[in-house]
């Protein structure tokens, strides 16, 4: 079975922390039966194709001129990213294609390729509703139950062929430090090695909540002398353009200065996992979360996790026992009361780091997840055509 992966949005391997470009490509590598070719975006990648650890990674894209004329001003897009998959697809004679877009046009990406294959859509978001102009998949797979039931409830999904199927963490990558390995990974970053590390790890924006994240700890390092705080992941332009953008500039270039502070861009997850097994505490008070993959991986780490009880992250993190949830993560007070009972109670949280990592292993092993893929993978070429 040769499965064709299709991430439009998106540059695999990912380079930004996209999720879905990240999902697509945990998923491609640890394919058993199928075998995987991907379409994605090209972004900043110099070739169209490559064959990255042994998988054909094909790279699609527009121009800025292109952009500009037929996808911002007109609207009217002559050759849409869908119709040059399809012509990648002709070539290859994939058994299945697997898009990782909401709104991926269905039945006009059969017109264009000439013959119907299944099609499954990957729904990481909720924001399209169901028009069956666009053509109904053969199955729509959502992130978590609180994805599945919003695409059901309220944006009228046919029920029967939407189910869920988590993100996932790799729980060997991301795993507790061993013996000695934390002392000297702070070692090499400078970190005060009995310092308290809490960081927070996402886009650098309002609705993951780093606004509030960024207030909590300027009063908390106020408080507590061994804090030291690191920030990773990347700063999107739009996010220039939100309400808090100046006073996050403001408390940051302040955090900066007190030296108790310091800022990652996006890194590669190698580079991640080593700043969380050097990390006690991950606080991410996002204000929306289809499910949340640095939970996960913060979970994997054995790291006390701190987010927020709101869409998917609850199917994750279960509050008292994986980690702590926030009722009002938008709160600033309840989320830096949280984070100072946490540090006061940090010597007696091991219970709860094993409990993180045991879920985290249990439940969303890329491994097993991909391994419930692969069946419905099988599932959807077996069933009669729709």
């Amino acid at each position: 079975m040769r499965v064709a992966i299709y991430v439009p949005h998106g540059a695999v391997p990912d380079k930004r922390g996209f999720a879905p470009a990240i999902v697509a490509w945990n998923h491609a590598r640890r394919l058993k039966a199928a075998t995987p070719l991907i379409i994605s975006a090209r972004e900043h990648y110099p070739s169209a194709y490559e064959i990255v650890d042994g998988i054909p990674v094909y790279r699609i894209g527009e121009g800025r001129l292109y952009r500009r004329l037929f996808c911002k001003m007109t609207r009217l897009d002559p050759y849409p990213l869908h119709r040059r998959a399809a012509k990648i697809v002709n070539r290859e004679a994939p058994d299945l294609f697997h898009a990782h877009q909401l709104e991926f046009p269905v039945a006009d990406f059969h017109a264009a390729l000439g013959r119907k294959i299944p099609v499954i859509v990957h729904a990481h978001v909720t924001a399209a509703r169901f028009d069956e102009q666009r053509g109904i998949a053969d199955r729509y797979l959502a992130v978590s139950r609180h994805v599945r039931d919003r695409l059901v409830a309220e944006k009228n999904f046919p029920p029967a062929r939407v189910e869920v199927l988590p993100n996932g963490v790799d729980t060997q990558l991301f795993s507790p430090p061993q013996a000695g390995e934390r002392e000297n990974l702070r070692r090499a970053r400078q970190v005060p090695p009995e310092a308290v590390v809490v960081a927070f790890v996402g886009r650098m924006q309002e609705v993951k909540g780093f606004h509030v994240f960024l207030k909590v700890v300027e009063r908390a390092l106020a408080r507590f002398k061994s804090l030291y705080v690191i920030a990773v992941g990347p700063e999107p332009e739009d996010s220039k353009r939100e309400t808090t953008y100046s006073q996050r500039r403001e408390i940051r270039q302040k955090l900066r200065a007190g030296g108790a502070y310091v800022e990652h861009p996006a890194v590669p997850h190698a580079e991640l996992a080593r700043i969380l097994k050097m990390t006690d505490i991950v606080l991410v008070p996002s204000l929306s979360e289809p499910q949340g993959m640095v939970m996960l991986e913060s979970m994997a780490c054995g790291c006390i996790t701190i987010s927020s009880n709101r869409e998917g992250i609850k199917e994750s993190v279960e509050h008292g026992k994986t980690g702590f949830l926030l009722d009002h993560p938008e709160n600033s007070d309840e989320v830096l009361a949280q984070l100072e009972d946490t540090i006061r109670r940090l010597g007696s949280l091991e219970a709860m780091r094993h409990a993180a990592r045991e879920a985290a292993v249990a439940r969303f092993d890329w491994n097993a997840v991909t391994a419930r893929l692969e069946e419905i993978y099988h599932e959807v070429i077996k069933a009669p055509p729709a």
